[in-house]
């Protein structure tokens, strides 16, 4: 990618959007993960409140539910459609 960058910015531009939204949904689920650890401790100790199984839920979820998105749009991230940098000017 870096390479990529020198070579034809408007590529590398217009292929960062979708990394950046990987980006996001990982740290995303990564702290929800990080909750979920925490909730599972105090779920052990307090086994009534529903609120640290809600966490756990929440995480579980939403893992399931988002991270295969990342890896689709990993690969558009290296696709070499020039859609963006072929569009004239007038198009906008």
């Amino acid at each position: 990618m870096n390479e990529l960058r020198k070579t034809d910015p408007l590529l590398w531009g217009a292929s960062t959007y979708p990394a950046l939204l990987c980006f996001g949904e990982l740290i995303m689920a990564w702290r929800l993960l990080d909750i979920a650890i925490i909730a599972e401790k105090r779920a052990e100790k307090n086994t009534k409140n529903t609120f640290y199984t809600g966490k756990i839920l929440q995480a579980t979820w939403y893992a399931d539910i988002t991270l295969p998105q990342p890896l689709t749009r990993i690969r558009s991230c290296l696709r070499k459609g020039r859609e963006v940098s072929e569009m004239p000017d007038c198009a906008f």
